[in-house]
């Protein structure tokens, strides 16, 4: 992760991320006294954070609530943490932490959407529930008088192509180009390499398996860019790894397993995605001597870390493990 001035987790932002930055501002300040209902998409943790900080800088009485795990009623918590104060905002995260993408009874979101008149009349201020895309993506299905109740929605997402790269590196291939489609485009990416994988057949011939597994392994790529986690969980699991194991490719198959503690990791499993780092990834790394991926693998680890507030070995990991390596 790259570095600013701003606080003591930074990141590059892209013009577009700065602007949703600032518009959440604007509407803190314009807002300020009167009841408004927001959501805020970031798909990474510890942006969030970042994002919440730069917030907070501005808006020293920002409550923030983290909503503990397996929270049903996410009204309830918001306004029993805030009971004692008059914030001039509330912030909300950690509704990831309750809501699976692959359960198909929602209690979580149906309770946010029998609350939605309810929020006006206890905060006085502007609300901002935030999510990652999956969880978005969910709403209008199980929270829609809420998800057409809300008055703004903010997208950050990262923007610059160190960013991207990053992110694509978790994935074990410099996708550089994918990275930078649009969602329509990244969809058409993505029906150009399943028609490929089709007409390889099953199971694929020896000598496109190689070929294929490239492809499987985009593919996992930019369905999870485009926030469709369950399907990029099953191609990793029930495509790519097999694949690899057929080639004997262990250091494919430790970036595949990384990319399924990413997705984990945003689900908030973190227990699994902890496992997963440490066991499946570094020792093949350090096996292979490849540093650059370990020290990847490592900051994982410190971004899971930090989430679970071990804030002292995040930073000893960020500090001794990841930074020397890229210096």
């Amino acid at each position: 992760m790259s570095q600013t001035g701003e606080s003591s987790l930074r990141f590059p932002s892209g013009s577009e991320q700065a602007a949703e930055l600032a518009a959440l501002q604007r509407l803190l300040h314009l807002s300020a006294g009167a009841s408004s209902l927001c959501t805020a998409v970031c798909n990474n943790p510890a942006l969030r954070d970042d994002l919440i900080e730069r917030v907070r800088q501005s808006n020293p009485s920002l409550a923030v609530v983290a909503l503990p795990r397996d929270c049903v009623d996410v009204f309830d918590a918001a306004t029993r943490a805030t009971a004692s104060e008059t914030p001039a905002a509330v912030f909300v995260t950690g509704i990831e932490l309750s809501v699976k993408s692959e359960n198909t009874n929602q209690p979580t979101l149906r309770s946010l959407n029998a609350s939605r008149d309810l929020w006006e009349h206890r905060l006085l201020c502007p609300v901002v529930i935030w999510m990652p895309e999956y969880v978005a993506s969910l709403m209008p299905l199980h929270a829609p008088d809420f998800w057409r109740y809300r008055s703004r929605s903010f997208e950050f997402a990262p923007q610059t192509p160190e960013i991207e790269l990053t992110r694509a590196d978790h994935f074990g291939e410099q996708f550089t180009l994918a990275s930078n489609l649009d969602i329509d485009k990244k969809r058409l990416r993505i029906a150009e390499l399943e028609r490929r994988l089709a007409e390889a057949g099953s199971p694929i011939p020896d000598d496109l398996t190689f070929h294929a597994m490239t492809w499987t392994h985009e593919l996992a790529f930019l369905y999870h860019a485009i926030g469709e986690l369950d399907t990029a969980l099953r191609v990793l699991q029930h495509s790519l790894l097999p694949m690899c194991d057929r080639l004997g490719d262990v250091r494919l198959r430790a970036i595949a397993m990384g990319g399924i503690a990413d997705i984990l990791y945003v689900r908030g499993d973190l227990d699994e995605a902890l496992r997963i780092l440490r066991e499946e990834l570094l020792p093949v790394f350090e096996r292979l001597g490849d540093l650059r991926e370990r020290a990847i693998a490592m900051g994982k680890i410190a971004d899971i870390l930090y989430a679970r507030g071990d804030l002292d070995e995040a930073l000893r990991i960020r500090t001794e493990e990841e930074l020397p390596v890229f210096d």
